[in-house]
């Protein structure tokens, strides 16, 4: 069973920023410039998790802000998508993974 999530972010430093964002583009998709959407499998999400708290990104640091989203099935039915959007849960690829 696959896990539907958002992550939503905010650094102060461009280089912790950047080292965030090339891990999370390696997992998901990015839907606006400071969040990113995944549709996982446990395990991967598991791994991603993993990396990035061995990069202390979950450290309670004034200058950082990290928020991770769980999407219910029930919610992502209702999710309104416009302009340029993708779908991650019917998107084949890295984000089904």
């Amino acid at each position: 069973m696959k896990e539907h999530f958002f992550v939503i972010y905010d650094f102060k430093s461009d280089s912790r920023r950047a080292k965030f964002v090339k891990t999370l583009e390696k997992y998901g998709l990015r839907v606006q410039y400071s969040v990113f959407e995944f549709f996982l499998t446990k395990a991967r999400k598991t791994e991603i998790m993993a990396k990035l708290k061995k990069e202390e990104f979950f450290a309670n640091n004034k200058d950082e802000a990290v928020m991770i989203i769980p999407v219910s099935q029930d919610v992502a039915r209702k999710i309104e998508r416009y302009g340029n959007t993708v779908d991650v849960v019917g998107k084949s690829g890295i984000f089904c993974v």
